[in-house]
């Protein structure tokens, strides 16, 4: 079997185990919804972890994920307590909220260039027409 998927195997057993552990307790509250953005909130942790090793590293991997889906959950209770908001609107704004900032990190991550496009009109003229040109040459087919 190739190393690679023994990698990917391993890590992906480690990140359901962190996030089953907490799901477990979760759905024992009839709160299902929030077992789904504590899925989805391990992301981050994930690239945090690979951020801080700079290595594939399991453990780190995992407690990163551990960590993030912990601080999901406690910021679901805190925002549902404290600011007086349903516990599913709480829920939906941690979800996205810390699955695009592990978007963002993947970005990071990988590099990507921050630098906005640039549009002008003739760029847009020339992208329009492009596209109607396409579409003929599609319908004469």
């Amino acid at each position: 079997m190739d190393i690679l998927i023994i990698h990917i195997i391993i890590g992906l057993t480690l990140h359901s185990v962190s996030s089953s552990v907490l799901g477990t307790f979760v759905y024992a509250k009839n709160d299902s919804l929030s077992a789904d953005a504590i899925a989805h909130a391990t992301f981050p942790g994930l690239c945090i972890g690979f951020i801080l090793s700079g290595t594939k590293d399991y453990y780190l991997l995992w407690f990163g994920a551990l960590i993030t889906g912990i601080i999901c959950q406690w910021l679901i209770s805190y925002i549902t307590i404290n600011k007086k908001i349903s516990k599913d609107t709480a829920t939906a704004i941690v979800l996205i909220t810390l699955f695009a900032g592990g978007l963002v990190l993947l970005k990071f991550i990988l590099g990507y260039n921050w630098e906005a496009p640039r549009f002008s009109p003739t760029s847009m003229r020339n992208f329009c027409a492009q596209k109607r040109k396409r579409h003929r040459d599609k319908i004469k087919i």
